[in-house]
């Protein structure tokens, strides 16, 4: 079984455009080519994460119940009406440090501010006992060390595919079911094999006094209706289970929406800036356009409704979320009462079927040089093929709970920044390959020895 998975995470050197069905491991059937099972098969199947009440939740209707409380917070309407003034004004805030690199003469790196710049407004959504000062965006440099130490806990992700079988024995055991699988390694050994821990320990210990308030003080607050409840606290009074509402619980909930919330905005920022700066054309287009909706900024702040009218900003959006692919692994679908008929093949009821996004991004039968990035490709009169396999925040019921948040950063931020009379920014010693994606640890990420999207503010 652990030879199966660790033969699983081998099999993506498919050619783009195969199409296959393949046995991955004992569990998992692979099939690529055929984008519609993310539209007629809504039920998702089990992963990897040690959140085995949710992420693990097989049961569509439970896996629901769970997530609506979630849900209230990341829709679309919430980011637009409740927090696009908060994604502003930390938008703002960003837009100035920046400028204070201006005055410094030294180049910034992009990647670490844009992961900050997430990183606080997914605080601002789950937490409101920050006090000023306290977000990433206020550390020098972005708080180089943070980031850097949430990059190399990404890397070691897949010993954590590899040794999943040592997470389900442990949480099968009555008396560890609160454990991860690394709940009994010595903190020291856990040291020094992943000496990026301690990032992880601080976080850890801030998020759970940030829990433990929100548990231990929602009698202080049982208005659900009020605009300024934030999630924490309206997760501890929601409905939920007992059991889905321990602190335990709701904190490994809060760092999995922090990480995913963080290093994959921040990067698809940088990878965005990139080749709106290296690219003339594209960055004359995109300011042509951003002229007129953002020609009061900071007094007059446009709606995300208005940026997302704007078609060649959301066009360059597009592609660079084609080309960072989000998730890498392969999240499963399952028809659970009716067999699907594939070709000559005829997949039994209940058989999960697992599809790689990296695979049907790549597709030259369905993106012409799907290498390059090309955002006319989706100005085109008739873009419903490729719609249909697009995949960067999955499709249906298990799609990714933060895309709307990560729509709205990603919307924001260029046209901040990128404005006509924005931050004058130019790349400083970076090339495509510090933003190519090279290395697959279950999020992409680019050669080891690149310095990030690194730019001087003149």
């Amino acid at each position: 079984m652990a030879v199966l998975n660790w033969a699983s995470s081998r099999t993506d050197t498919l050619s783009p455009g195969t199409t296959a069905l393949l046995v991955i491991t004992t569990w998992l059937l692979y099939v690529t080519g055929l984008a519609e099972f993310y539209y007629e098969y809504r039920y998702g199947g089990k992963y990897i994460f040690e959140i085995e009440q949710m992420h693990k939740e097989f049961v569509h209707d439970l896996h629901q119940q769970q997530r609506k409380p979630f849900d209230l917070f990341f829709s679309h309407m919430s980011i637009n009406t409740r927090y696009w003034p908060m994604l502003a004004d930390k938008a703002l805030f960003l837009e100035s440090r920046i400028q204070e690199y201006k005055a410094q003469g030294k180049a910034m790196r992009l990647d670490r501010a844009f992961s900050a710049f997430s990183a606080d407004c997914i605080e601002g959504i789950c937490t409101d006992d920050l006090k000023p000062g306290d977000g990433f965006l206020y550390q020098p440099d972005f708080g180089p060390e943070w980031y850097d130490g949430l990059l190399g806990l990404i890397r070691n992700a897949p010993i954590g595919e590899w040794t999943a079988w040592l997470s389900r024995t442990v949480h099968r055991h009555p008396r560890l079911t609160n454990y991860s699988s690394l709940g009994y390694i010595p903190q020291r050994l856990l040291l020094w094999l992943f000496p990026q821990g301690h990032i992880a320990n601080k976080y850890d210990e801030r998020t759970r006094t940030q829990i433990h308030k929100a548990v231990t003080q929602q009698h202080l607050s049982k208005d659900d209706s009020s605009e300024h409840i934030a999630l924490f606290q309206a997760l501890a009074q929601s409905n939920l289970s007992p059991a889905d509402k321990t602190e335990e619980r709701l904190v490994k909930e809060a760092k999995l929406i922090f990480l995913g919330g963080t290093i994959s905005t921040g990067r698809t920022l940088g990878f965005v800036s990139y080749y709106i700066l290296s690219r003339p054309y594209i960055k004359a287009r995109l300011g042509g356009e951003l002229r007129d909706v953002m020609t009061a900024w900071p007094e007059v702040v446009p709606t995300w409704i208005e940026l997302e009218k704007l078609p060649y900003l959301q066009a360059v959006i597009k592609e660079a979320l084609r080309l960072t692919y989000g998730f890498m692994r392969r999240l499963p679908r399952v028809s659970p009462d009716v067999a699907i008929q594939y070709k000559e093949y005829t997949i039994p009821p209940g058989t999960p079927l697992g599809m790689n996004a990296y695979l049907m991004h790549s597709n030259p039968e369905v993106y012409q040089d799907p290498d390059q990035f090309a955002p006319e490709r989706w100005l085109a009169e008739d873009t419903k093929t490729m719609q249909r396999s697009y995949v960067t925040f999955t499709k249906g019921s298990r799609s990714c709970l933060g895309q709307d948040l990560s729509m709205a950063e990603i919307s924001l931020v260029p046209a901040v920044l990128f404005r006509p009379d924005g931050p004058g920014m130019e790349l400083f010693e970076t090339d495509e390959s510090d933003v190519k994606h090279v290395h697959n640890f279950v999020v992409p990420l680019p050669k080891f020895d690149s310095l990030g999207v690194r730019v001087m503010v003149r």
